[in-house]
């Protein structure tokens, strides 16, 4: 009886820890559609020195699962979860 218990307690415990990834997972993907659209930089700071004009062209693209970074030429894709 103690082991069905203890086997019952045990399925009862990773059961919830699912639950709780599963929601951080939902919250985390809410946050992400939240930040989703084009940016662009006003301001920064490299070296401690104020960023120039021309860094500042860049943009900020965020997707759900990717950011894009378009700038001085360059493209920067980074994906995330």
């Amino acid at each position: 009886m103690k082991m069905l218990v203890a086997f019952a307690l045990g399925f009862a415990l990773i059961g919830l820890a699912e639950f709780q990834v599963t929601a951080q997972e939902a919250k985390a993907k809410a946050d992400a559609v939240k930040l989703d659209g084009k940016y662009q930089l006003v301001g920064g700071k490299k070296d401690g020195t104020p960023i120039d004009d021309e860094a500042k062209k860049g943009e900020f693209i965020f997707a759900p699962d990717k950011i894009t970074i378009k700038g001085m030429g360059l493209t920067f894709e980074m994906g995330y979860k």
